[in-house]
């Protein structure tokens, strides 16, 4: 990159959660190199926040076996950037990894082959199984932006010692802490139960029958409740069932579907992932599931995931990630993986609903653990590191 030459960034990024982060991200980078030329793999955010779009990678996102499919897509991908690294006109000055390791990693070894720097933004988590892959993160990028506070010095400790905690980007996102306060649990009146299925197709999928005959079930123990399902740039699949024997089932839209949700809510039901922490964020008690492939579970996952909580929530609850063989206090009651019975989370929500000590408890216990973190920041954190790489300092 010469001194006259605007920067040439590309990102990549595989699905609606880091499409989510690259908008931020391109828009606190904005404000620092406004003559920067952003082009790259992604969805309608990032396209949104005046990055250039060669491809939409957002609308297939998978996980698990499904995820499999998606390797002949990422092979088309990586043919589209190969060519635009070959023309010294259009190579990049930096490339930007967000999420999605299995990707990822093939464009970050691509950028390394030509002498580009690597920011990779969202480490994989390489601290709940498959720990190699943090030593081949660190020969890979340049810095990694981490968005837990315990990653830095796992990876370091792993052979990666160029992670920087950069915040949660979450809180990059949320409304001001005054329009989040706690949940009170309002004795006397019907329940509002809030049902967060996820933001990708297939884990929707997985989900959403099991999610319902919760409701259904709920819907029974607590005449008059209302439930509440906000939803995702990523509509329900075209073949989930609406069911209409469910009373009072409110669908709320985006971009603010989940806000008003979480707002209304005395208490979640919530698949695995940073939609935990999203609740958490909004002190609303929650019970988290999980209902992936049982096949691919008991042929690999139960053997390689190290982690003896899985929830987020839990996991941050512990302040560090706890030895093998130990579990921390949990904030939530965790179904992971699920088998979709209904009676285990029914009986946990029904104990938040009608133990009002429960319900004070899971409130305390979500304070304390999401405090430390709630503050923005992480976008502009993450541009700063991206910055520093294109000038070349090390930070």
């Amino acid at each position: 990159m010469s001194e006259k030459s605007p920067p040439r960034i590309y990102i990549t990024l595989a699905e609606h959660s880091a499409d989510v982060l690259a908008g931020h991200l391109v828009t606190a980078l904005r404000e620092r190199l406004p003559a920067a030329s952003v082009r790259g793999i992604g969805g309608p955010l990032l396209a949104g926040a005046g990055a250039e779009i060669d491809q939409n990678s957002v609308r297939g996102a998978a996980m698990g076996l499904a995820a499999a499919g998606r390797v002949f897509e990422v092979g088309r991908y990586l043919k589209l950037v190969e060519a635009i690294y070959s023309d010294t006109s259009t190579r990049p000055d930096l490339h930007i990894c967000i999420d999605s390791w299995s990707m990822n990693k093939h464009f970050a070894a691509l950028a390394k082959r030509h002498g580009v720097p690597v920011l990779y933004y969202v480490a994989p988590q390489a601290w709940a199984s498959r720990a190699g892959r943090a030593k081949k993160l660190g020969a890979l990028a340049d810095k990694v932006a981490c968005i837990l506070p315990f990653e830095p010095a796992w990876f370091a400790s792993h052979g990666c010692g160029q992670a920087v905690f950069v915040g949660h980007p979450l809180f990059d996102e949320l409304p001001a802490e005054q329009q989040r306060s706690p949940a009170v649990l309002r004795e006397g009146r019907p329940p509002t139960i809030a049902v967060l299925p996820g933001s990708r197709v297939g884990v929707i999928r997985a989900n959403w029958v099991p999610l319902m005959a919760v409701a259904r079930e709920l819907s029974a123990k607590f005449p008059g409740a209302r439930f509440v399902v906000p939803l995702a740039t990523t509509a329900l699949p075209d073949d989930a069932l609406l069911p209409a024997d469910i009373q009072n089932l409110t669908f709320l839209a985006p971009p603010h579907g989940v806000h008003e949700a979480l707002r209304q809510a005395d208490v979640v039901v919530c698949v695995s992932g940073t939609a935990a922490l999203h609740v958490a964020a909004y002190r609303v008690p929650l019970v988290v599931v999980y209902r992936g492939s049982a096949l691919l579970w008991n042929l690999v996952g139960r053997w390689i995931v190290k982690s003896r909580t899985y929830s987020l929530v839990n996991l941050l609850a512990g302040a560090k990630l706890p030895p093998a063989g130990v579990k921390s206090t949990p904030v939530a009651k965790e179904f992971i993986p699920w088998n979709g019975h209904t009676g285990g989370v029914v009986a946990e929500v029904t104990r938040l609903l009608t133990e009002p000590a429960a319900h004070a408890t899971a409130l305390a216990a979500l304070d304390r653990m999401i405090s430390p973190l709630d503050r923005p920041g992480a976008s502009a954190a993450a541009a700063d590191l991206a910055v520093a790489l294109l000038a070349g300092r090390n930070v």
